[in-house]
């Protein structure tokens, strides 16, 4: 079916003639002709006019005949002489034929014609005989898409007149999900199964999140371990380049990434923490309560002054000999940013969110850090004193200082808030139906769950206990006081009763 297009009737109908006269029990009839025999037979006569264009010009120009074959008993290896002049004469012919304008192109190697892709869409509609198709719009070469030139309304599902609002749903879909190892959002247990077999099975945040979608939407996934140690940069080009669907970690959403990817909405909120090693605590000073008071008010207390630890300074007093103070290397990230600490004792994890963190807001561009490749290699060089403090998404950072690393913690408040996010790929178009899903678990809670199951474990012991009782180690300088006091007071008695001591002693003697 040819669209707004003049085509050669008098070509059409000639051939018509032919074909009833030398072939007439296979005319179908000319409204039954498919119309790929039409341009099958324009291919066949663009052709023809071609051979009888070069022909005529040979005869012209030479004695040799213009259909001279290169002859070889092989029937493929026979050659077309004049193979090239014939081609010229294609790109140079113009005629009206039966589907159409027929022309080529001749500032190009392409062997399609210029004019001739015509379509029909057609929509499925509902009549009294039944279901039938209806031509809706049309598409030609030089107009693009347009209405059907009867103009026929589109019937949506529904038998509506009104274009309905969807989207692309991944329900039914397989998915190839990549995972990467990372405790405890991604744990991968080995273990030998009933009949004595290897068996590898995955656990974690992640998986529990994926299961949590699965059940929602109901994709059916695919899961793949990402490669050990691969760097985040190399998992974001992963889905880029096609070899998973999506990947699902402890991926932070970044501008930089962003650039070649998509991610889904958060599906895990993280900042980045300050981790080193736990100090020991700090012997007690005897006299640490002293510190308390300034000279001066040491100077003006008088005597007979009783001390009460329901007021103001005897609540500060009691924190003061109560409670072991020990004190962290730094106070947070402003101390770094302060050179408190030497750039090559900071380590940095390499080719991550926090590297691009530091470069940007620290060091300015400076790669003068202490380079780290993994987490391992992290917490070994902080045990060992190769750095002393390093930087960690404070979630993972928590848990591993609570569980794992008991020796190492967390210094300072947390900061650069951000969060993870499903890598997907750009334009998605299931991207979508993907993001609802995972609001819609934000929203019930089902994500601060997971959170709470993976997070709020804690193995390691605490470190030390705020008493809110007064030690007697406490108080050892403050005993220690008392009992000098009490000593120099009763010889300074004595001393004042010194002459009655004296005049009894002699009345004895008497």
């Amino acid at each position: 079916t040819f669209v707004n297009a003049s085509i050669n009737t008098t070509l059409l109908n000639a051939t018509y003639n032919i074909w009833q006269k030398y072939e007439l029990e296979s005319f179908p009839g000319s409204s039954k002709v498919n119309s790929f025999a039409l341009f099958a037979f324009d291919a066949t006569w663009s052709l023809i006019k071609s051979l009888e264009k070069l022909c005529s010009t040979i005869k012209n120009n030479s004695s040799s005949s213009c259909l001279s074959f290169i002859e070889s008993s092989f029937c493929f290896d026979r050659r077309f002489i004049q193979s090239n002049l014939l081609l010229n004469s294609i790109n140079q012919i113009e005629f009206l034929g039966v589907s159409g304008p027929i022309k080529f192109n001749l500032n190009n190697n392409l062997t399609d014609r210029i004019n001739g892709s015509y379509y029909y869409v057609q929509n499925l509609q509902s009549f009294s005989n039944g279901l039938n198709f209806v031509p809706v719009l049309e598409y030609t070469d030089s107009d693009d898409w347009n209405f059907y030139k009867q103009r026929t309304n589109i019937v949506w599902p529904g038998n509506s007149l009104i274009i309905p609002t969807d989207r692309a749903i991944l329900k039914g879909k397989r998915l190839r999900i990549g995972i990467i190892e990372s405790i405890p959002f991604t744990i991968i247990i080995n273990y030998i199964d009933n009949l004595g077999q290897n068996k590898t099975k995955y656990t974690g945040y992640i998986c529990d999140l994926i299961e949590l979608l699965k059940n929602k939407i109901g994709f059916v996934s695919d899961i793949q371990l990402v490669q050990s140690n691969q760097p985040y940069s190399e998992s974001v080009e992963a889905v880029a380049k096609g070899d998973y669907d999506i990947i699902i970690g402890d991926v932070t959403i970044t501008a930089t990434r962003k650039e070649s990817v998509d991610f889904s909405n958060v599906i895990f909120d993280t900042s980045v923490g300050i981790i080193a090693r736990r100090m020991p605590n700090v012997n007690i000073d005897p006299l640490s309560f002293l510190k308390s008071f300034s000279s001066q008010l040491c100077n003006i207390v008088g005597y007979g002054v009783d001390f009460n630890v329901n007021t103001a300074a005897g609540r500060l007093l009691t924190s003061d000999l109560t409670i072991p103070k020990s004190k962290d290397i730094i106070s947070g990230i402003d101390d770094i940013k302060n050179g408190k600490i030497p750039s090559d004792r900071i380590g940095v994890l390499v080719d991550t969110a926090i590297e691009e963190y530091y470069l940007r807001e620290i060091s300015f561009g400076r790669r003068d850090y202490y380079p780290l490749k993994s987490r391992k290699e992290l917490y070994d060089s902080l045990l060992e004193g190769i750095i002393d403090v390093a930087f960690l998404d404070s979630a993972i950072a928590e848990y591993f200082t609570d569980n794992i690393y008991c020796n190492l913690t967390l210094i300072g408040e947390d900061f650069r808030k951000g969060g993870y996010g499903i890598i997907i790929p750009k334009k998605w178009v299931y991207a979508n139906d993907l993001d609802v899903q995972i609001l819609s678990l934000r929203e019930s809670g089902q994500l601060e769950q997971l959170r709470r199951k993976w997070f709020q474990k804690k193995i390691c012991p605490i470190s030390y206990e705020i008493s809110t009782a007064i030690q007697i180690k406490s108080m050892d300088g403050l005993f220690l006081i008392f009992g000098l006091i009490t000593i120099l007071s009763f010889l300074l008695f004595l001393w004042s009763k010194r002459s009655t001591f004296k005049k009894h002693f002699f009345n004895l003697l008497s």
